[in-house]
């Protein structure tokens, strides 16, 4: 088996376990609208990662997972699939800025990491990603307070 090979059958090995992460995210994010089994959530996902594949940018996701929910729910089960994408781009944006603040200031080691980007576009990039994550995280914590001023669940 080549070296790639492994890498192949691991992958295929830990897409179940994706799956799974993201039905139980899933999951949670639906049981304020209606309660969800575990089975139920994964066959949203199962269809909804079946229904992006044939959509641009991912917007299938919403509606391959909206059609296990009741028709009177799906609009709020579509604004959970999108605070669900937005705190989990939250998630890489912070471990990403994290990453940027380490090579550049912590990596004193690795001479080749400098090399990629000149300093001051190492900056530009660190300063960027750190203002995006503000800005992405201000906007998250504010979809919070919403929700609580328009006393919805």
């Amino acid at each position: 088996m080549s070296l790639g090979g492994w890498r192949f059958w691991l992958v295929f090995a830990l897409m179940p376990i994706n799956w799974g992460i993201e039905s139980k995210k899933w999951q949670l994010l639906v049981h304020h609208v209606e309660t969800f089994s575990f089975s139920r959530a994964f066959k949203s996902v199962l269809s909804g990662c079946s229904v992006t594949m044939l959509t641009p940018n991912r917007v299938g996701e919403y509606g391959g997972r909206i059609l296990y929910v009741k028709p009177a729910n799906r609009i709020k089960a579509i604004s959970l699939t999108l605070v669900g994408s937005i705190s989990q781009l939250l998630v890489t944006m912070v471990m990403g800025s994290v990453g940027l603040l380490y090579l550049r200031y912590l990596s004193h080691n690795n001479k080749s990491a400098h090399t990629v980007l000149p300093e001051f576009w190492g900056d530009v990039l660190i300063y960027l990603s750190i203002g995006v994550t503000l800005i992405l995280l201000f906007f998250y914590l504010r979809l919070g307070v919403r929700d609580k001023k328009t006393g919805s669940n």
